[in-house]
């Protein structure tokens, strides 16, 4: 899932979002807290990974790095969010597979 991920991210022209969102079918989303963590080192920045299953439901994860303030931020995309918990240092979030792309677009 890393691997997949940073590929994801060199391939894309995201070096001005002020946070990475990645989603894959097929990723296992209990290891998303894991992947978002690791690529919030190596990027600086807040991350959200979800792992979609085949009914298009995504489950995942959002970290940040010190001082991010990961709920408010949820907050305001939580009309795209099917719902979300956690607290300003890290949360879960559960998405449709249709709406969940347009986190991404908030963060630009």
């Amino acid at each position: 899932m890393l691997e997949e991920a940073v590929r994801e991210i060199q391939a894309s022209d995201w070096g001005d979002r002020a946070g990475l969102v990645l989603g894959r079918r097929g990723w296992n989303h209990g290891l998303a807290g894991i992947v978002a963590g690791q690529l919030v080192t190596r990027y600086a920045r807040p991350v959200m990974v979800i792992g979609f299953d085949d009914d298009g439901v995504g489950r995942g994860s959002v970290r940040g790095p010190k001082g991010a303030r990961l709920y408010d931020a949820l907050q305001a995309v939580s009309d795209l969010l099917q719902r979300f918990g956690g607290h300003q240092g890290a949360a879960g979030v559960e998405s449709g597979s249709s709406s969940w792309q347009r986190c991404g677009n908030a963060s630009s």
